[in-house]
């Protein structure tokens, strides 16, 4: 009796053992979180000589996603982009306010976030590319 009784616990127990023995799945390895970068930030991009642009771009940041507006001497409009660890992507398509600013241009930011919290990196305009350098305020 004993033994039938040990070979029904047995028979009951073997495969709950055999499935807590199974290994756990991983995750795979998630990267660095998104950089902060919900604020205010004051944008230096350079298309050429004398023709630097100078956006204040404001974001609201959830996860990876940004979006707010950017407004220039020249023109304000949406901005919206992505942050993934400390690299940042973010385009803006500015409406003119004032007579003779160009409608209908999209510039482009791409930079990285460094450890001074400056963004450094490129922006683009009208097919033409320059430098970046954003400081948050």
């Amino acid at each position: 009796m004993k033994t039938l009784a040990a070979m029904i616990a047995l028979a009951l127990l073997a495969p709950a053992a055999s499935f807590a023995a199974a290994p756990a799945p991983t995750a795979a390895p998630a990267g660095p979180p998104p950089a902060d970068l919900s604020g205010t930030w004051a944008a230096v991009g350079v298309l050429g000589p004398g023709e630097p642009a100078t956006p204040v771009c404001t974001f609201q940041q959830a996860l990876e996603m940004i979006r707010g507006s950017c407004k220039g001497p020249h023109a304000i409009g949406l901005a919206e982009g992505t942050v993934k660890g400390r690299a940042v992507s973010w385009t803006w398509k500015p409406e003119p306010y004032t007579p003779g600013t160009p409608a209908g241009a999209t510039a482009t930011f791409d930079g990285t976030l460094g450890a001074d919290n400056v963004i450094t990196g490129s922006m683009s305009m009208l097919g033409r590319t320059g430098t970046l350098t954003a400081k948050k305020q």
